[in-house]
């Protein structure tokens, strides 16, 4: 039976609440953090997601990478591609998603409103909500996004990409999953993923950083939800209520995803429709999720 091991953390302030948590399953390979820098300047999100080797080089690093240090600057994510190259990390690498939060600040020419950075590279998910609604998805590195799909087929030295009998679930509501097409992305030897780009892998992906930026409004409740895809893996578009809430934390997050994996289902699974299908103990993914919750600012 996998091994189940859960953190929470909590922090709050007069308008802002940050909370952490992780279940790691048979891999044990999911990370998450949140946190103020230690100049008080930011508020930080973290989710990463290994794979690969057991003891993965990359998710080993960004374990131990002082955050609060670090996000205090805009090279952040250059220097931890940087250090990363230094190891060895041929079959294995992890995804990064980072949300740097700067508050509305008053000053003394009246305020300054805020802005939400979203820097990644992978899978892990960031979505952005304003008054409950969806205002913001990170367009992931995976095998929808035919762009990145094209920058490693023109820049990295791929070896090809595996379709054929390649199955990955969809969630479809709270009670029926399908089969879908997946895919495998070949980058020689070891290096074989499930998306298109990673740190690790010696570099092989390119391990390019997508960013973005949401300004806020100083009037509006904004929620920043992160998460490894066994969270969103887990959820379908009637989730959205429940991950917009003021009242969600990364917890309560994270213990409704792993309901979900643990759950019996109707499956489709292309050929026929299966009741009460339940996902195997060792398929059940980690599951960790980052959230921040941005009150209105009150003069």
């Amino acid at each position: 039976m996998a091994a189940l091991t859960q953190n929470n953390c909590d922090s709050d302030s007069d308008r802002t609440i940050l909370s952490d948590s992780t279940k790691q399953s048979s891999s044990g390979q999911d990370f998450a953090t949140s946190g103020i820098t230690n100049d008080s300047r930011y508020m930080y999100l973290v989710i990463a997601d290994g794979h690969g080797k057991w003891s993965s080089e990359t998710i080993r690093y960004l374990r131990h990478v002082q955050w609060a240090t670090i996000i205090q600057t805009d090279e952040f994510m250059e220097k931890i591609k940087e250090d990363i190259k230094k190891l060895n990390t041929k079959g294995e690498g992890s995804t990064l998603s980072v949300v740097r939060i700067l508050d509305h600040r008053i000053i003394c020419e009246g305020q300054e409103n805020g802005y939400i950075e979203v820097y990644f590279i992978g899978d892990s998910t960031v979505k952005v909500y304003r008054d409950g609604e969806e205002i913001f998805k990170t367009k992931d590195h995976d095998r929808n996004n035919l762009e990145d799909i094209k920058r490693i087929m023109e820049t990295c030295n791929m070896r090809g990409i595996e379709r054929n009998n390649i199955w990955d679930i969809e969630v479809i509501d709270n009670k029926r999953i399908k089969s879908v097409p997946a895919a495998i992305f070949d980058f020689g030897g070891s290096d074989k993923i499930n998306f298109t780009n990673s740190l690790g892998h010696n570099g092989k992906t390119g391990s390019i950083v997508a960013y973005n930026k949401i300004l806020m409004d100083d009037d509006k409740t904004y929620k920043v939800v992160a998460g490894s895809d066994g969270l969103w893996g887990m959820t379908h578009a009637g989730d959205g209520d429940f991950l917009a809430r003021p009242d969600t934390n990364a917890k309560s997050i994270v213990e409704f995803a792993n309901r979900r994996w643990r759950q019996k289902w109707i499956h489709d699974n292309t050929v026929e429709i299966v009741d009460d299908a339940a996902f195997p103990e060792s398929n059940i993914d980690d599951i960790c999720a980052a959230v921040c919750l941005i009150k209105p600012l009150i003069l």
